[in-house]
Formats: C-alpha cells, structure tokens, sequence
C-alpha cells in the first residue's frame, strides 16, 4: 500500500494494493501492517478513485455539451451548404460516440469503487481481499 499521504486514483492499483498476499516463509517483514490499516487505506483510496472518476466523468459531459453546441452553431452557420453539414454530423457523431465508451468505462469504475466501499464497511478483511482478488481476475482480463 501506498503511504498514507499518497492518494490513488486508478481502480486497478488500489486492488491490486490490497491484494491477499501469499503466505510468509522465514521471517516476518519489521514494518508489516495490520489488516486494519490496509482497510483503512483500502477505502481511502478507493473513495479517491471513487471522486476523480465521478469528476472525469462530469468532463466528459461537459466535453459532449460543447461538442453539440459547437455543432449546432456550425450547423445554423453552413445551412446552405450541405456537405459541411454531413461533415460536422460525421464529426459530431464519431466525437459522441468516443466521449461516450470512455464515460461508460469511468461510470462502470465509479460503481465498483463504491460498491466495494459499501462491502469494506460490512465484511471482514480477509474477505474483502478474497473478492478483491476475484474482481482483479474476472474484471481486468
């Protein structure tokens, strides 16, 4: 885990963070941390991840509002010609649809930071680390 003043913002870096680690052969590490610390860091963390997806995501609407407006306006100017017209709609369109792949991956981030959030306050540990070794094999393929 990071140092307690390092933030992470990247769903992927905070579950592998908190990871189950293998088991300890020979002697134990002088500054091994509780499982209650690496909880603690554990929702720290993911409600950063939580905050920057939801503020990327709010980006991203803003980007799509600019994109349509900036269109619309095109669109009143170039009325008499129409080929301009079928460009800014190609553009436009393509614009819309990678604005909106990249939105659903931010909210898709968002949901499982805070569905683990819940879940970190109401299991154990041990289990949570259990589910979060699940989700970095099924979710980050």
């Amino acid at each position: 885990m990071p140092t307690n003043t390092q933030r992470i913002t990247d769903l992927r870096t905070v579950l592998e963070a908190f990871r189950p680690r293998g088991p300890q052969f020979g002697e134990e590490e002088t500054n091994a941390r509780s499982d209650k610390d690496d909880l603690i860091a554990f929702r720290r963390n993911l409600q950063g991840v939580s905050a920057a997806n939801r503020s990327y995501f709010l980006v991203c609407v803003a980007f799509l509002l600019v994109i349509f407006s900036g269109a619309c306006y095109l669109i009143a100017h170039f009325m008499d010609k129409p080929q301009s017209a079928a460009a800014i709609f190609s553009i436009t369109g393509v614009s819309f649809a990678g604005i909106t792949t990249q939105m659903i991956s931010l909210w898709k981030k968002k949901v499982s930071s805070d569905m683990l959030l819940v879940l970190a306050g109401q299991l154990r540990p041990a289990d949570l680390k259990g589910i979060t070794d699940v989700l970095l094999r099924e979710y980050f393929k």
